[in-house]
């Protein structure tokens, strides 16, 4: 057998807990960051609205319709990054080519095209579709970018890792 015991089974096995809840942490911090961005002109409407129907619904009402744009955003902020980020992330993982540039091209395009071309089809609005393209756009490129930057910092944390291999005394003895 030509292997080193000491090489890892997988990159698989080698995932620590700390590293999977930093992985959730920042995807959840890109989502929740990419739908701010793309809620904010909604926000900006619907604040006031819901502060003016106080006076003829429940708070409850007033608070569901004051962050309709924001859930709305995000449900399609991590939708898009589930369906296209996740596997855009393991496809560059493979290819040793996560660069920020990779990740946020590809959302940028994504970002802008798929809310222009559905609600095109769809509502029939050239400005509507143009306007949710563009809110679709900054949501992907924010999301992204924190995203590409955690994983940045993975890499180098791993390369690290690499050329400082944590000493085993137990393993040393039988080699």
């Amino acid at each position: 057998m030509t292997a080193d015991p000491r090489e890892p089974i997988s990159d698989f096995t080698e995932i620590t807990g700390r590293r999977c809840a930093g992985n959730l942490l920042h995807f959840l911090y890109a989502g929740i960051a990419g739908s701010f961005v793309a809620a904010i002109p909604g926000l900006l409407l619907t604040i006031p609205t819901a502060l003016e129907l106080l006076e003829y619904v429940t708070p409850a009402e007033a608070a569901r319709t004051a962050a309709a744009p924001l859930l709305i955003a995000a449900t399609v902020t991590f939708a898009g990054m589930v369906v296209f980020g996740l596997p855009t992330t393991v496809y560059l993982a493979r290819c040793a080519q996560e660069t920020p540039m990779n990740y946020t091209l590809p959302a940028l395009l994504l970002g802008g095209a798929i809310p222009f071309f559905t609600l095109l089809a769809t509502a029939g609005g050239f400005g509507l579709a143009a306007f949710f393209a563009i809110l679709g756009m900054f949501a992907a490129t924010t999301a992204s970018l924190i995203w590409a930057n955690w994983r940045k910092r993975l890499a180098g944390w791993r390369r690290r890792e690499q050329t400082n291999p944590p000493t085993n005394p137990f393993h040393d003895m039988i080699h």
